[in-house]
């Protein structure tokens, strides 16, 4: 294995070791069988996402992305919104979170951009469950745990491979893992006082 590829494998690694309890953590945090219960219990799920979302994905839109990451066909709000109009919210009237990760340089958007991109991977299985136990389906408010449809393991792919390419040294692999952890930790703070 050559040390290009070593180097690879450490940032995805470190990635998924790194968060993996601050995902656990945010994850206990949604309890998301005890959110699919009822109509108005996914209703105030989403629109708790939404009010980080919204002013999460406006600082992203200014960020200068590295080359091969496109930004416009990663963004989810339009899909938050869509589903909660389609169950009767207004998500103009969701509350935002303003304490939000540090986004000041690429290496930071891409570590926070791994706790969507995640989030969008695991929507799969959260879009199962909205069937099964709300009848809810892409078209009638779960679009947004649909994310990108049929697409979404190829988008995943993209998404590592950009990291991938991006973390050429050991400073930007830090920065994306600390950025990783923040958007963690900022979300699960909201979502404890949002839910």
């Amino acid at each position: 294995m050559s040390e290009s590829t070593n180097a690879v494998l450490n940032v995805l690694q470190r990635l998924k070791q790194e968060t993996a309890p601050l995902h656990m953590q945010l994850e206990g945090r949604v309890d998301t069988l005890k959110r699919l219960q009822s109509a108005a219990a996914y209703r105030n799920l989403l629109l708790a996402f939404y009010g980080f979302y919204e002013p999460l994905e406006q600082k992203l839109a200014d960020v200068d992305w590295p080359a091969g990451l496109n930004w416009q066909e990663r963004q989810k709000i339009a899909l938050l919104e869509g589903d909660l109009y389609r169950l009767d919210a207004d998500p103009k009237t969701a509350p935002r979170c303003d304490q939000l990760p540090a986004l000041d340089n690429q290496a930071a958007a891409l570590g926070c951009l791994y706790v969507l991109e995640g989030a969008t991977l695991g929507g799969q299985i959260i879009e199962r469950e909205l069937q099964k136990h709300l009848q809810i389906t892409p078209q009638n408010g779960g679009a947004f745990f649909n994310g990108y449809g049929p697409r979404v393991g190829e988008m995943w792919s993209a998404f590592r491979l950009a990291v991938v390419s991006f973390a050429d040294s050991p400073e930007r692999e830090d920065q994306i893992v600390q950025s990783a952890k923040e958007t963690f930790e900022k979300f699960d703070a909201w979502l404890a006082k949002a839910l």
